[in-house]
């Protein structure tokens, strides 16, 4: 399949089509969860196309990635202000959990998702938020705004979020 990208991880398999993108869930109910969010918070996600259970089918985006062109780190900031005061925390931020739309960045994989009234885990982090880092991420690590991980937003776009907070 040309122009096809088949992305297979321990919850789903992820088909990235040139116009649409298909995830199927392994289990339905990892499906719901993730679609939950969706539903939710539409102005914090790409817009649904299609969803059957364990399945989400959105529009394909842009990955922002590590794109020098592509870091909308100020929108990007503002999107996760105010998923906080929504108490929402995505728990997977990192550039390639980020698409961007008409309408400004997106996020996807919202599988590690929670609502806590606590301080941004996505911005401050586990310890500083104290909101438990997911599971899924033991052998990783957190995935955060200014975490370790080569693939953070710090680290793959230089901007670390104590200059946008002004701390």
């Amino acid at each position: 399949m040309t122009g096809v990208t088949v992305l297979s991880r321990q919850r789903a398999c992820t088909v990235i089509h040139p116009n649409i993108t298909i995830k199927s869930f392994r289990r339905a109910e990892d499906g719901d969860r993730e679609l939950s969010f969706y539903r939710r918070f539409p102005w914090a996600c790409p817009p649904l196309i299609y969803t059957a259970p364990g399945v989400i089918v959105t529009e394909t985006n842009p990955v922002a990635g590590n794109n020098p062109d592509q870091q909308p780190a100020h929108e990007l900031f503002q999107l996760l202000q105010r998923l906080t005061a929504k108490h929402v925390h995505h728990r997977d931020v990192h550039p390639a959990n980020i698409v961007l739309t008409e309408d400004g960045p997106k996020l996807i994989d919202w599988e590690t998702a929670i609502v806590d009234p606590g301080p941004s885990y996505d911005l401050l982090g586990p310890d500083a938020s104290g909101i438990p880092m997911p599971d899924v991420h033991a052998e990783c690590g957190a995935q955060w705004w200014n975490s370790d991980d080569e693939n953070s937003i710090r680290n793959r776009w230089g901007v670390d979020i104590n200059d946008l907070m002004g701390t």
